[in-house]
């Protein structure tokens, strides 16, 4: 990538395969421009907040007339930057529980509802937790011993329908991205015996040193125990 400023100069671009393109892009400070993937035409990304490309709410759709919208996806931990196609990401009313790869069925509390009878906002981000905790348990990482840890670096949730009290409520999970020290999760909460989810879930760990609280390499066991839930697997 070339360019001048900061942003993303010292970031490798990568397509959704995660092909490496940065020869054939350029960047000054948070703008990416690169070759439509389809037609050629040029196209420019930003990645400021409320800009067209920051994110999939507000793609930039190609002007030479093939319409491809784009959006990037920022690794700020391994110094990646994703150009994705609107076409590549699933809107919410089309995700089933057969989109995920693990379910954890929680159990619910009465002080996890509100007083209109819905459950906390506040609660949707301690499920969020509660299953990708399970999930790394049930391959074998002990948070309170192993000498690689995850934190958790963002969270955020995208309310669908409010969730109604019931003893049960389902936890589905599955990896979005794997890097080099991260790994973004991606969660459906799904009142029982409901096909589509009530709430969808984006989290997000960075593996550290116990020790230094250092950036550090996702350990392999980890990894390959990740693989498994990731989509497309």
């Amino acid at each position: 990538m070339t360019g001048n400023g900061k942003g993303f100069i010292s970031y490798a671009v990568l397509n959704s395969e995660g092909a490496d393109i940065t020869a054939e892009t350029d960047a000054h400070g948070n703008n990416v421009a690169f070759r439509c993937f389809k037609c050629g035409h040029s196209v420019l990304l930003s990645a400021f907040n409320g800009q067209l490309g920051n994110n999939p709410e507000k793609v930039r759709p190609c002007k030479g007339g093939c319409g491809t919208e784009y959006f990037l996806e920022k690794m700020a931990e391994d110094k990646k930057l994703y150009i994705r196609t609107r076409k590549e990401t699933q809107s919410a009313s089309e995700q089933t529980r057969a989109d995920y790869r693990y379910t954890l069925e929680i159990a619910t509390r009465w002080s996890d509802f509100d007083m209109m009878m819905h459950l906390n906002n506040v609660q949707y981000y301690r499920y969020f937790e509660t299953v990708v905790l399970s999930y790394l348990a049930r391959i074998g990482s002990d948070l309170l011993r192993d000498p690689v840890i995850p934190f958790a670096v963002e969270s955020n949730c995208k309310f669908l329908r409010p969730i109604a009290p019931a003893p049960f409520i389902d936890a589905a999970l599955r990896i979005a991205r794997i890097g080099n020290s991260s790994v973004q999760y991606e969660i459906g909460l799904f009142e029982k015996e409901q096909e589509t989810p009530s709430a969808l879930g984006r989290f997000v760990h960075v593996y550290i040193v116990r020790e230094t609280e250092k950036n550090t390499a996702i350990p392999e066991r980890v990894r390959e125990g990740l693989k498994k839930i990731a989509s497309g697997h």
